[in-house]
């Protein structure tokens, strides 16, 4: 009982100590900058105010777990089933790391052998089978999964997985030379200066910091937190144990790579979770310094976890209710509006209602493809409809449950708010993009849902240990399979159903920045090329040239100007095309990069020969770089 205590109160002061590092360190950033004596004074910050809430705040009550009834006796499972569930896991992450690559691919399952998935779904078996015979070992071994999970992405991708973790790996080396970057922005502080602090204090290279901190510090805390508020609430640690595991069956893309929203989504997560078992003065602090983190992190998941937090807290205030029925409704309202009227003020959006395109109920059934990919494809299309009544279901349960009514507020306010930005329209994004800030939206509606969908999966648990042991065993390899689909669909896919389109850097696009690089390398010129060859530059140069304050010198930002040049060049190539960019950027040399995975690739290679006054084939073809001359 005490050993339950401790954990659960040194878990919840490890969480103040990141949150507190985060946002101390975003606050030194903002009025200072991060260098040596920054990030000293940010930790000594931080230590001080943990030790005032560790000496000020009563610890959590102790709760009675009760026990598990039937029998104690262990079968020969209880012991093998820890060694079988590490051979599969190791298994798997030795099929991951048998594969990385530094070729261009769009998705890692290209590369992954579809064995990975049998592993995959065999080490599940085992880790519930280590649930139902109460091995003490458990929570480590979920945690080894939820990190089986989120990172195969980390381990294949070899050079790098993404696009925006190059760029905000750029900015963090600036401010480890110079203490900031500029211009100075409230946003993705609190990222760097968790980033920052680590490298400096303990001495982690921000290469590697940078690739691990989401997927390794998700799944430290996750299962962790739903474990510990899962004890609190339904006072069964087997049940505690089982839940963590079934939340796995929603898609965990958010989890997968380092980048300030992914960040603040945990921070936001983590946030809602504390709340879901018995809140005390302790937790509620917590919950307000990781939703403080979280809005120095990104605003779009900040704020909500910030009116989130201040609900509760306006919940526990000793305070007259007249007062307290006045707030909360304030707190909701603020919810709906503040993520929408923020992207009009600091995004550039403004509203254009006939960009609304809510499809959400759309019902799809897959095609005539293999039985696998109809299997997942279904659960892909209609995941929205399956969730849905899922969390009608589950708010239905919530309302019967006046203490969870609170989280259909949030989940219901969050979606207003999603509906609201589908009429906002971004001058500074490509067509492509401009659903992306809603899309965000929608992520942190659904994330308010995490408790209802715990009490939907409870009541389900409680049935399921009804059933005969056959319809166990059926009911046991459904999830399994349910859990590997939403694997599957967590990454980027190239199947046929789905190309995600985004290829990933390669060796290839590295040489051919090295090789301008080397061609010029005191010229003033620009790169017209794909994001990939401009984040390899990036990964290599930094953020090393602009021109008139606001152009890169590679074409990296699709609602540039810039950009558009790139497009024109890769539709039909010219010499025109590449003097009328010249002019605009104000050079007299310029650089065209070709990837040989473009879909007419052959037609304007052949055309680009013509027009430039010098060209290189880098590695066998993978990519071609035109030199242009005025």
């Amino acid at each position: 009982m005490k050993s339950k205590l401790f954990t659960s109160n040194f878990f919840i002061l490890a969480l103040i100590f990141l949150g507190l590092l985060s946002f101390t360190g975003g606050v030194v950033y903002l009025v200072f900058k991060l260098n040596y004596f920054g990030v000293i004074f940010s930790f000594i910050l931080s230590l001080f105010l943990l030790l005032l809430i560790i000496r000020y705040l009563s610890p959590n009550k102790q709760v009675e777990i009760k026990k598990n009834i039937g029998s104690e006796t262990y079968s020969r499972w209880f012991l093998l089933a820890p060694v079988l569930y590490l051979i599969f896991f190791g298994l798997a992450l030795g099929l991951l790391f048998k594969v990385q690559t530094t070729i261009a691919i769009v998705s890692p399952w290209d590369v992954v052998s579809s064995k990975f998935f049998y592993c995959y779904g065999a080490a599940t078996l085992f880790l519930l089978l280590l649930i139902k015979f109460k091995n003490k070992l458990s929570g480590l071994f979920i945690s080894a999964h939820y990190f089986l999970t989120f990172s195969v992405a980390l381990i294949v991708y070899k050079i790098g997985f993404g696009y925006d973790p190059f760029i905000h790996l750029a900015s963090l080396r600036v401010i480890d030379n110079l203490g900031f970057i500029a211009p100075k922005t409230f946003y993705y502080v609190g990222q760097y200066a968790l980033e920052i602090s680590l490298h400096k204090l303990f001495f982690i290279p921000l290469d590697f910091l940078n690739l691990i901190l989401v997927p390794v510090l998700a799944a430290l805390t996750l299962p962790t937190a739903i474990y510990l508020a899962c004890c609190d609430r339904f006072a069964d640690k087997t049940m505690a144990r089982v839940l963590p595991i079934l939340l796995l069956v929603l898609p965990t893309s958010i989890f997968i790579m380092t980048v300030p929203q992914n960040l603040a989504y945990l921070f936001l997560l983590l946030t809602v979770i504390l709340s879901f078992g018995v809140v005390d003065r302790l937790k509620i602090t917590a919950m307000m310094i990781l939703s403080l983190a979280a809005l120095l992190i990104q605003p779009i998941a900040g704020l909500p976890a910030f009116f989130f937090a201040s609900y509760i807290l306006v919940q526990h205030l000793n305070i007259p209710e007249i007062l307290k029925t006045l707030k909360r409704p304030s707190i909701i309202i603020a919810n709906i509006v503040a993520i929408p009227l923020l992207l009009v003020f600091f995004a550039g959006a403004h509203f254009s209602f006939s960009r609304s395109n809510f499809n959400l109920l759309n019902f799809s059934l897959a095609g005539n493809e293999n039985f696998i990919l109809n299997f997942i494809y279904f659960f892909a299309f209609n995941k929205a409809l399956i969730f849905g009544s899922a969390f009608l279901f589950a708010t239905f349960v919530a309302f019967k449950n006046k203490a969870l009514r609170f989280y259909w507020y949030f989940l219901a306010s969050s979606f207003l708010a999603y509906l609201i930005s589908l009429n906002l329209s971004f001058s500074a994004l490509a067509a492509s993009e401009q659903g992306d800030y809603p899309a965000r939206i929608l992520i942190v509606a659904l994330i308010f849902s995490v408790p209802l969908l715990l009490e939907f999966c409870k009541e389900i648990i409680i049935r399921f240990t009804v059933q005969t042991k056959m319809t166990k065993v059926i009911l046991g390899l459904f999830l399994i399979i349910l859990i590997c689909t939403s694997l599957y669909l967590s990454y980027p896919r190239q199947d046929r159903y789905s190309n995600s389109h985004g290829y990933s850097v390669s060796m290839a696009d590295l040489d051919a920045a090295k090789l301008i690089a080397t061609e010029s390398p005191q010229s003033d010129y620009v790169v017209l090329a794909n994001q990939q060859v401009g984040v390899a530059a990036i990964n290599l140069y930094g953020l090393k040239k602009y021109y008139h304050d606001d152009i890169f010198y590679y074409s990296t930002q699709t609602g540039s100007p810039l950009y558009q040049y790139y497009l024109q060049m890769v539709t039909a190539p010219s010499r025109a095309t590449m003097l009328s960019a010249m002019d605009y950027v104000g050079v007299n040399e310029m650089y065209f990069v070709l990837d040989k995975y473009w879909w007419a690739a052959p037609k304007i290679l052949a055309e680009a020969k013509l027009s430039a006054n010098q060209f290189w084939e880098i590695d066998g073809g993978e990519v071609y770089v035109f030199k242009y001359l005025k």
